[in-house]
C-alpha cells in the first residue's frame, strides 16, 4: 500500500492454558503509525497489543502512533472464565424442529443436559462430555437438541424443561416446541 513500510501477518491459535504472549520488536528510523484490522473472537476472549505498557484492543480496527527507535511490543491473548456457571435461554424459543441450548461454565467439568416433559419424565439426555471453563453460547459450542426423544421420534408440541448438570452445579429452564 502507498506509504506502508511493512506488513506483519501471523496466524495465532489460543492455547489450552487460556493465555499466550507473542513478543515483537520494532526498530523504526522515524515515527510511524501502526494500524490493524479487527479480529473476531469468541465471548470471553481478548487480544491486545501492548506498546510502551499501554494496551490496545485488537478486536476492533485501530491504529497507534509509534515514535522512532527500538520498541518492544507484545500481543497477548487471554481467555476469561465466566464468574458463574449458568444455563441460558435456548434459541430459537419457541422452536421447531431443533434448538440450541447455550451455557457458561465457571470451571471445567463433565456436562450433561437433560430434557424432561412437564410430567417430569426424561425425554432425552445429551451427554456433552468434559468441557473446559468458558462460554458455550455460539451455535457451534452450545448443546444441540434435534427435537427427538430417546427412541428418535419427534416430540409433540408443548412445554419442556431442560436441565444443565455441570459438576455439582445444576440449573433448570423451560422451552416450547410449536409445530
Amino acid at each position: 500500500e502507498d506509504g506502508a513500510v511493512g506488513r506483519l501477518s501471523r496466524s495465532i491459535a489460543p492455547t489450552e492454558a487460556g493465555h499466550a504472549e507473542w513478543p515483537l520488536r520494532a526498530s523504526l528510523p522515524s515515527a510511524a503509525t501502526l494500524t490493524w484490522d479487527g479480529v473476531d473472537l469468541r465471548q470471553g476472549e481478548s487480544l491486545r497489543l501492548y506498546l510502551d505498557g499501554r494496551p490496545h484492543d485488537l478486536t476492533r480496527a485501530g491504529s497507534v502512533d509509534v515514535p522512532p527507535g527500538a520498541r518492544d511490543m507484545a500481543v497477548r491473548f487471554a481467555r476469561v472464565s465466566p464468574a458463574n456457571t449458568r444455563l441460558l435461554a435456548n434459541y430459537p424459543n419457541p422452536f421447531n424442529p431443533e434448538t440450541w441450548i447455550p451455557f457458561e461454565l465457571q470451571e471445567a467439568s463433565e456436562v450433561l443436559v437433560r430434557i424432561y416433559g412437564v410430567d417430569g419424565g426424561l425425554v432425552r439426555a445429551l451427554d456433552l462430555g468434559y468441557r473446559a471453563a468458558g462460554y458455550y453460547t455460539a451455535r457451534a459450542d452450545a448443546a444441540y437438541w434435534d427435537g427427538r426423544n430417546r427412541t428418535g421420534e419427534r416430540v409433540a408440541s408443548g412445554v419442556y424443561l431442560y436441565e444443565l448438570q455441570a459438576g455439582s452445579e445444576r440449573a433448570l429452564r423451560r422451552m416450547l416446541v410449536l409445530k
